[in-house]
């Protein structure tokens, strides 16, 4: 790991449950920003006295180690028990994944997945655009009431409701990905005369509150071969995700 790292304040309560257990409550929190990772939260050894274990593992000048919890070795921290050399600040503090603890919340409200970036943004708008989705040339979803998603780092998305797709051509899978942005997603697989697109539309049922305009909408991945999104008659140039991990149908991209 290079350098580049830096520690900013949350300026927020985090809470964590486990095994039925609150573990963690604590405002003293920072985010831990590292080149090529999601930024994760920071706090003091002592902030989590139920979950450090006593220690295993070799420590390295810039990560650290990997720690496992006290009674639970599938769940770790990463510790720093000397000052690493780029960031000094790291020392005696313990960085605590999300999958350390069952529940987290920041303040009251729920935190799924990962820590939100707070310098990621995601505007999700209310659109009046005629749009229209083909896969393959057929047109499987058109609307006058889409819902725009702009996010760093992405192509703009079009949502449009589910009531506007055309239900003989999607196909519920068991698929379930989580977003710290949006929440919980399902997919559908998208059947053609052409043949069948796996996991080629998504959408969110029970969006978290700051998404709660996905409800009921779905999107197909625009950057997919097979997809057209028109909107007012005019296809829109669409450059696949880099690295494509917003959607398991970006494989597909070569």
């Amino acid at each position: 790991m290079g350098g580049g790292r830096r520690l900013e304040p949350a300026y927020r309560r985090l809470r964590a449950r486990s095994d039925g257990e609150w573990v963690i409550d604590t405002f003293d929190t920072w985010l831990l920003f590292e080149p090529d990772r999601h930024p994760m939260f920071v706090m003091p050894v002592d902030a989590v006295p139920q979950l450090v274990g006593d220690g295993g593992g070799e420590a390295d000048d810039v990560d650290g180690c990997w720690v496992g919890l006290a009674g639970r070795p599938d769940r770790r921290v990463r510790l720093w028990p000397t000052a690493p050399s780029d960031l000094p600040e790291l020392a005696g503090l313990v960085a605590v994944p999300l999958e350390a603890a069952d529940d987290w919340y920041e303040e009251d409200m729920p935190l799924i997945y990962k820590p939100r970036d707070p310098y990621r943004r995601v505007d999700i708008l209310e659109s009046s655009w005629h749009v229209k989705v083909a896969v393959d040339g057929s047109a499987v979803a058109e609307t006058g009431r889409p819902r725009l998603v702009l996010e760093n780092g992405m192509p703009p998305i079009w949502y449009v409701p589910l009531l506007d797709v055309d239900s003989t051509v999607i196909r519920p899978v068991d698929l379930r990905t989580r977003c710290q942005y949006k929440g919980e997603a399902h997919y559908w697989d998208v059947v053609t005369a052409v043949g069948i697109h796996d996991n080629l539309a998504w959408g969110c049922p029970e969006p978290i509150r700051v998404a709660a305009g996905l409800a009921g909408h779905v999107a197909f991945a625009p950057w997919h071969p097979a997809v057209t999104t028109a909107v007012d008659g005019v296809a829109q140039p669409v450059e696949a995700p880099s690295p494509s991990w917003s959607n398991p149908s970006s494989r597909f991209v070569a």
